[in-house]
């Protein structure tokens, strides 16, 4: 997840492969909508709103991924 986080972020990457759709649609419509607009000024901001959200992510990041190991626990110990 960090490795998809930290060479594709620009694309949600990480949060497709932890199972956010939801967010990382919306990192990578921020991102796209960010550069498409960039040409005026307007376009900084939405890059900023999701720097702000990738970087947050790497926080959280740690805990998504062992919530995600302790869901998969439990739905292999309930097949046994």
């Amino acid at each position: 997840a960090y490795l998809l986080w930290f060479f594709l972020s620009g694309f949600g990457a990480h949060n497709f492969y932890l199972g956010r759709t939801g967010a990382a649609v919306g990192q990578l419509l921020l991102f796209i909508v960010g550069w498409a607009t960039a040409v005026i000024v307007i376009g900084f901001f939405f890059l900023a709103t999701w720097g702000i959200w990738v970087l947050i992510d790497a926080f959280l990041i740690p805990g998504i991924v062992n919530r995600n190991n302790q869901m998969l626990a439990a739905r292999l110990g309930a097949l046994t």
